[in-house]
């Protein structure tokens, strides 16, 4: 399995996420393992105050979402339930090793909108900490992408 995405990484996004927590009441997550990205809540999912949770599968369909504007991909769990999620990648090059049949494997954590949300207080959100990727079919077992060629 390779790391496409690893939210460690991706200042960008922690940035936005905390300015939002801090700048409104509506956007951005609630500050009940702190914040956002900060030192408290990556502490608090390495002591598993934050427990990650964690999705394998496959991936059955990539499209763009939303307005055709967000890369996303359908995941087809081990157990068969298929669910929805960004194409994150920590690179331009990674981005483009999502294709149908990866192996995937998603590292997330739970965590509630803020109180003044669209979506609603008690609805949690799920954050994802690590996407990794493997080729092949599921039934086949896992293949290094930096073997295979199609890595980077």
């Amino acid at each position: 399995m390779t790391i496409v995405y690893q939210l460690r990484e991706d200042k960008q996004n922690i940035e936005a996420v905390q300015r939002a927590t801090q700048t409104t009441r509506k956007f951005g997550i609630m500050r009940t393992d702190g914040l956002f990205g900060s030192e408290q809540w990556w502490h608090n999912i390495e002591t598993g105050k934050l427990p990650i949770h964690k999705i394998t599968g496959a991936i059955v369909q990539i499209y763009m979402g939303g307005m055709r504007d967000t890369p996303e991909f359908v995941l087809r769990s081990d157990t068969g339930e298929e669910s929805t999620w960004l194409r994150q990648a920590n690179s331009k090059e990674l981005n483009n090793v999502y294709a149908i049949g990866c192996l995937v494997e998603i590292d997330y954590v739970l965590q509630r909108h803020r109180l003044l949300s669209d979506l609603g207080p008690l609805k949690r959100h799920k954050i994802v900490i690590e996407i990794r990727l493997g080729m092949g079919e599921a039934s086949k077992g896992t293949v290094n992408l930096a073997s295979s060629g199609t890595g980077k």
